[in-house]
């Protein structure tokens, strides 16, 4: 930077000695003697001069006047020199100056946005935060079909309701952490099952059941369920899934020898709101269906999920069925 200062300084100087060599230089022409007329012998006789054939056609200035005319033009052209680089060091000086740069920042999930796309039914997931000022993030702005909870210095729980609608609806999560901004666009899928689910009250949805046979669980063979389903307006409660046997008709229930129902049931508990399982399993010990008399090749699986009083919150037939 000094040598680029040292530069321009010496350009300045330059460009004021010029001007002033070529003001002195003006000055001495125009102050020089005028050569003397010859006078003309008495007994010599001169032609008439000719007439000019054109006139002039601008008058010609006196040597003073030509002398203050100049002089101003140099005076000018030096002082606009003077202000150009006066110009080009204000211009350079922001330049000179190192500007220091800013490395604050606040993230989700790494990204200043973060683009998100949910199922119809919803469900919860972890959000990491980070940022720069001590004083952390908060939330700004989110739609009103989104839950924020679990909220702490490093993140929190994004939870989704189950969209009642047949269309795809979006929102914005905006985080702030002092001057700092960043975004959570949320994109979730319309409802086309035709299930109708209560914006507002406990419900659960199941999306997906399936099973696996003869699986060891603590030295036991075992009907081994899997769901995949969401639990909705429980936070911290638990609740039952059960599990009803039917015959291959779907209508008859196994029982035992005495006559009594067969059926199995687990507990669960939702920690959210918008509670969801990629896979809750419920393990059914085989020597259960060795109880029913009257199992015969295959039977059918009917779940009911109720809240821990007892409170249906979903009955669904036919989930699946299992072979002997």
């Amino acid at each position: 930077m000094s040598n680029r200062i040292l530069t321009i300084m010496l350009a300045l100087l330059m460009s004021c000695s010029t001007a002033t060599m070529m003001a002195q230089f003006t000055k001495n022409r125009n102050h020089g003697s005028a050569p003397k007329e010859k006078k003309s012998s008495s007994t010599q006789s001169k032609p008439a001069a000719k007439p000019q054939s054109k006139p002039q056609s601008k008058p010609s200035q006196s040597g003073r006047g030509k002398q203050q005319s100049q002089q101003q033009q140099l005076n000018t052209g030096n002082s606009g020199n003077s202000q150009q680089m006066l110009d080009i060091i204000s211009d350079r000086k922001d330049d000179m100056i190192e500007k220091p740069v800013d490395h604050s920042y606040v993230a989700a999930n790494g990204a200043e946005e973060l683009n998100l796309s949910k199922p119809w039914c919803g469900g919860s997931e972890w959000i990491s935060v980070t940022t720069s000022f001590a004083s952390g993030f908060q939330i700004l702005d989110k739609p009103s079909w989104v839950v924020v909870s679990g909220l702490s210095q490093s993140g929190f729980n994004l939870e989704c309701a189950p969209n009642s609608s047949s269309s795809t609806r979006r929102g914005t999560i905006e985080i702030v952490a002092e001057y700092r901004k960043c975004h959570i666009v949320i994109t979730q899928d319309g409802n086309s099952t035709g299930q109708e689910i209560a914006d507002y009250e406990r419900s659960a949805i199941i999306n997906r059941v399936w099973f696996d046979k003869n699986i060891k669980e603590n030295n036991e063979k075992k009907l081994l369920v899997h769901l995949d389903f969401n639990v909705n307006h429980l936070p911290g409660e638990r609740f039952r899934v059960y599990l009803y046997f039917f015959r291959d008709d779907n209508v008859t229930r196994l029982a035992d020898n005495a006559g009594t129902e067969i059926q199995y049931f687990a507990y669960g508990k939702a920690d959210y709101t918008f509670a969801h399982w990629d896979d809750f399993k419920i393990y059914v010990p085989n020597n259960l269906f060795l109880k029913a008399h009257n199992f015969k090749k295959q039977c059918t699986i009917d779940i009911e999920v109720t809240d821990d009083n007892g409170k249906r919150l979903l009955y669904k037939r036919n989930c699946i069925t299992v072979g002997k």
